[in-house]
């Protein structure tokens, strides 16, 4: 989204805006004077429904990462995100990890826990290898290393030292970012698979972009940076539970993606997390992921996929043109004789502070019908940006069916007991998650 400007005076007085934002809104704010938590963008960027710091903490001691993963300890699904430092070498240390359920958001600070000397973090580390380790709780991470990085940034390894059952492997999880590149029939470093593409994509709301190029070294963090990583980590769960809701994601494409568990090793773990010292000197180091070869069907399948893709005409490698994401919106003055206050509307493009393009749709008992002229050039209005009020988007039917969906070829169509019960299980209200349903889903 750009900015509606015909000269630079606009970006200039952006930018003093932004410099000025902490000051002007983060002294009363009682965050320490460090702005305050929500988009910069005013308007329509989205605005995450949990409040700081009641609902979303920022854990910066060994003793506040105990009482972090108790709060977590109920969760069926975990959205896990991680930010790394921006650093102009070969190595770029975890600074920030984020653990989401429906109602709570966890931010770790990693360098102020590597700063922690009261001796608390064995015990934290324990807690957060079991969370990480229990077959009821499914992970969901944007990125096959992200497990691999998080247990060598808290140091939750596998030493010969502990306890058995302190030895169990992380998981079950789920690659969000190559189901979705599955699903689009795109590579995973494609700008579509990027998670506020997706987001855009497939719920209808835009993430604010000005804080993703933020340095997440540098202590302390704004509140708008914390906003800005829980709503990237956050959006994964109605994301995926719309999608398998609908069934817009085949369980046999979900089941491939999904692995039971995940072994760490030291050496490689070491390499993939970055030159960093390690939380808790007393706590085992972290280990790389290898999974176990009794748990190979989720890889076979994968494998199967590849050979199949292989096998296929040349042609049917080229990526299919993906359609520009949309969004329903709701009126909030008259457009028009035929565009009455309160009407939905379809959101084509839209310009930050400036103007959008929008299309009337049809009205039912869902609020929206199909077959409204999608993108007709003789039915697009031109209204400002802040004339749209946000609406929830699934109840639009000729949206939903606009969606991508993945290629017949990728759809398999031998789907067991055990597929449908992974597809209900992550479209379900509570998103219940148990281990005879991860094993079911992988055997």
């Amino acid at each position: 989204v750009a900015l509606d400007v015909n000269n630079g005076d606009a970006e200039l007085a952006r930018l003093r805006e932004l410099l000025a934002m902490d000051d002007d809104l983060g002294l009363n704010s009682g965050l320490d004077g460090r702005g305050v938590f929500g988009p910069i963008e005013e308007g329509s960027a989205f605005q995450l429904p949990l409040g700081r710091p009641a609902e979303v903490a920022l854990v910066a001691t060994a003793a506040e990462a105990v009482e972090s993963v108790e709060r977590l300890g109920g969760a069926e699904m975990l959205a896990i995100g991680l930010w790394r430092e921006e650093a102009p070498f070969w190595h770029s240390p975890a600074t920030l990890v984020a653990f989401c359920t429906v109602d709570r958001i966890e931010l770790i600070d990693l360098p102020s826990l590597r700063k922690d000397e009261t001796g608390d973090w064995p015990e934290a580390a324990n807690k957060f290898r079991a969370l990480l380790s229990s077959p009821r709780v499914l992970k969901i991470v944007c990125g096959d290393d992200v497990l691999q990085v998080l247990a060598h940034a808290l140091g939750l390894g596998v030493a010969a030292t502990l306890q058995p059952s302190a030895r169990d492997p992380l998981g079950p999880w789920l690659d969000a970012r190559a189901l979705f590149a599955d699903m689009l029939g795109r590579s995973e470093e494609d700008p579509a698979c990027a998670w506020p593409a997706l987001a855009r994509r497939f719920l209808g709301l835009r993430l604010c972009p000005e804080e993703s190029g933020s340095n997440w070294a540098r202590r302390p963090l704004r509140e708008s940076q914390l906003h800005h990583a829980a709503v990237e980590a956050w959006t994964q769960l109605p994301v995926l539970r719309a999608l398998c809701s609908h069934k817009i994601i085949p369980a046999a494409l979900l089941k491939r993606h999904l692995n039971v568990q995940t072994k760490v090793r030291a050496a490689v773990a070491r390499r993939v997390g970055g030159k960093v010292h390690v939380l808790g000197q007393l706590a085992p180091p972290g280990r790389l992921a290898c999974t176990d070869a009794g748990q190979s069907a989720p890889q076979a399948a994968g494998m199967a996929g590849i050979l199949r893709a292989l096998e296929a005409p040349a042609a049917s490698l080229v990526p299919a043109e993906l359609p520009a994401p949309t969004r329903i919106a709701t009126l909030a003055s008259s457009a028009g004789n035929d565009l009455p206050a309160g009407a939905r509307v379809e959101v084509f493009e839209e310009r930050f502070g400036g103007m959008a393009c929008i299309a009337a749709v049809g009205d039912d008992a869902h609020g929206c019908v199909s077959g409204s002229g999608r993108n007709n050039e003789e039915t697009l209005r031109r209204v400002p940006v802040s004339q749209l009020l946000p609406a929830n988007s699934w109840l639009c039917p000729s949206w939903v069916a606009s969606l991508p969906r993945p290629r017949a070829e990728q759809a398999d169509t031998h789907a067991t007991d055990g597929d449908e019960a992974t597809l209900a299980a992550m479209a379900s209200a509570d998103g219940r998650r148990t281990r005879s349903a991860a094993v079911a889903a992988a055997e």
